[in-house]
């Protein structure tokens, strides 16, 4: 490739890194940054999509180490009411007030989105938390928790 062909294609990536950033802040300018309205679908599919790429490439491989059990069950819905069920409400739908008002929405956990997602998915999303959502991470980066 000739060295005037290098140059050409940087100030055009330039160019266009430049043109999308104006289009991005004319965008939140003109729409604003409330969390009221819900994302749009192409917005919706291309985190969900982002999100899982993320996700699955560092779960590879991973198992839950922890057998099923009543009493592991019974510990997983006292802590599940305790600090999920603001957001996510007692029964997985994400109708509370606290999950209305996040952009995007608490997700209904009932759903396929939600229950199709491995045991690794979710710890990593539990532990991790997912940026740009209202969803925190609660690991404190030590084994216990």
């Amino acid at each position: 490739m000739k060295k005037r062909s290098v140059v050409e294609m940087l100030v055009l990536s330039v160019v266009l890194a430049i043109a999308l950033g104006i289009l991005a802040g004319a965008y939140f300018v003109t729409v604003g940054v409330s969390a009221r309205p819900q994302p749009g679908k192409v917005e919706t599919i291309a985190a969900q999509l982002v999100r899982g790429i993320a996700i699955r490439t560092r779960v590879r491989g991973l198992t839950n180490p922890v057998q099923a059990s009543a009493t592991v069950i019974k510990e997983g819905r006292g802590h599940f009411a305790d600090q999920c069920a603001v957001c996510h409400g007692n029964d997985g739908s994400g109708n509370t007030e606290s999950g209305r008002g996040l952009y995007p929405r608490a997700p209904d956990m009932r759903l396929a989105a939600t229950q199709n997602l491995s045991d690794a998915e979710l710890f990593y999303i539990i532990e991790n938390g997912v940026r740009l959502t209202g969803m925190p991470g609660w690991s404190t980066g030590t084994k216990e928790g």
